[in-house]
C-alpha cells in the first residue's frame, strides 16, 4: 500500500520486539494520537497489543480494538494458546474504550465469550476491498515477478467456460473439499461447460487437497495454484473469473467475499456466521447451507445463470470511519448512526 506524504508510518514491530518496539512506542509518544486501533485476529500479537495499549494510555489516548476474529481458528485447537488468548483479550478489551465488529452475529459472539461491562461494541460492516481493481490490464501484464501465477490464475480457456474461482489460504474451515465434491458431481455435457480455479497455499494439515483434485472425476477442468500470490495475481484471478465460491464451514466474515463483491461478480456462499449479513444487500449472493456438496452444486448452476452480470457492491467505508471517529468523542455514539451497544 502507498500512503500520502502527509501520513506518518511507522513500518513496522518485529514479532521478537528488539529495539523495533522502542522506536514504535517513541513513534507514539511523538505523535500522541488522539485514538489508536488495534486490528485482532491472532493472539500471536496480544504482547505487543498489551504493551501498546498501556503506552496509549499514559497519553490519554482512546483505544479501538477492531475484532476480525476473536481468535485464529488453527490457535483455538490448541487448549494453551486458547486460554492464553482468552485471559489476554479480557485484558486487552479491559484496557480499551471500545471495540468494533463487523455483524450482529460477531457481537453476539463477542458478548457471550466475554464480560464487557460498559464497553461499547460498535457493529460497522466492513468496506469495499477495491484495491485490486485500480491495477490495470497492462500494469498486471507488466508484472514480471508474477508472470507464472498470472499464467495460472488465468488458465481457464474463457470464454468456451464459465470459470469458478476459489481464492483464499486453504484451512479445514473454508470448506475447499465440499467445493471439490460439487465439482466432482457435475456430470457429462454440464461438467464441459466449467472450469474451477483454486489459487490458495495450503494451511493446517491440508495437504490432502493436491490428491483430491487429482482424484476428481473432472481434474483435467481445474486449475490449482498451491502459493500465496501477489497482488498483480489477485487482479487477474478475479478478472478471469465468472463467479466465486465461498463454502465455508465457519466464517466470522471473509475478505474474499469483499474482493468479489468489488468486482460485481455472481458469488455462491454458506449461510454460516457473518456472511449473511456481510451479503445480504447484494443482488449476486446466492445462499446454500454449509456443508452440503449437493446445494452448492445447485448453487453453481444457479449462478452460471448470472454470468455476464455485474453487481453493484453496496459496501462504503463511511461507517466503519465514523464508528472508529465516534469513540473521540464520548456519549457521542446514539448520534453517529452506528450501532452502538453496551451489555449491561
Amino acid at each position: 500500500m502507498h500512503y500520502g506524504p502527509t501520513i506518518s508510518v511507522f513500518d513496522g514491530i518485529d514479532w521478537w520486539w528488539g529495539t523495533s518496539i522502542a522506536r514504535a512506542l517513541s513513534f507514539i509518544r511523538r505523535h500522541k494520537p488522539d485514538i489508536v486501533l488495534l486490528q485482532w485476529w491472532t493472539a500471536a500479537t496480544l504482547h505487543t497489543y498489551l504493551l501498546l495499549a498501556v503506552a496509549a494510555r499514559t497519553l490519554k489516548s482512546r483505544i479501538v480494538v477492531e475484532m476480525h476474529e476473536s481468535q485464529d481458528p488453527g490457535e483455538s485447537g490448541y487448549y494453551l494458546a486458547r486460554c492464553y488468548a482468552k485471559l489476554g483479550l479480557r485484558l486487552l478489551l479491559r484496557l480499551s474504550h471500545a471495540t468494533l465488529v463487523h455483524s450482529e452475529t460477531d457481537r453476539g459472539l463477542l458478548e457471550s465469550a466475554f464480560r464487557l461491562r460498559d464497553l461499547p461494541v460498535l457493529v460497522a460492516p466492513l468496506g469495499p476491498f477495491d484495491q485490486y481493481l485500480e491495477l490495470s490490464a497492462s500494469e498486471i501484464e507488466a508484472e514480471h515477478e508474477a508472470e507464472s501465477s498470472i499464467a495460472l490464475v488465468q488458465a481457464a480457456p474463457r470464454p468456451a467456460v464459465i470459470n469458478l474461482l476459489s481464492f483464499g489460504l486453504i484451512r479445514p474451515y473454508k470448506g475447499l473439499e465440499d467445493l471439490l465434491s460439487a465439482f466432482d458431481g457435475l456430470a457429462g455435457h454440464v461438467a464441459t461447460g466449467f472450469w474451477l480455479t483454486v489459487v490458495g497455499e495450503t494451511w493446517e494439515n491440508c495437504e490432502s487437497i493436491p490428491a483430491l483434485i487429482k482424484a476428481n472425476s473432472n481434474s483435467n477442468r481445474i486449475t490449482f495454484v498451491n502459493e500465496y500470490v501477489p497482488d498483480s495475481a489477485v487482479a487477474a484471478a478475479f478478472r478471469h473469473a465468472d463467479v466465486v465460491v465461498l463454502p465455508y464451514r465457519r466464517s466470522s466474515s471473509s475478505a474474499v467475499l469483499c474482493i468479489a463483491m468489488s468486482y460485481g461478480l455472481p458469488i455462491v456462499l454458506t449461510s454460516v456466521g457473518g456472511l449473511p449479513e456481510a451479503a445480504k444487500d447484494y443482488g449476486g449472493a446466492i445462499f446454500v447451507p454449509p456443508g452440503d456438496p449437493a446445494a452448492l452444486r445447485e448453487g453453481i448452476v444457479e449462478a452460471s445463470r448470472m454470468v455476464g452480470q455485474r453487481f453493484a457492491d453496496p459496501r462504503d467505508w463511511n461507517q466503519v470511519i465514523e464508528a472508529v471517529l465516534c469513540t473521540a468523542r464520548p456519549g457521542e455514539g446514539d448520534d453517529t448512526g452506528v450501532r452502538h451497544d453496551r451489555q449491561r
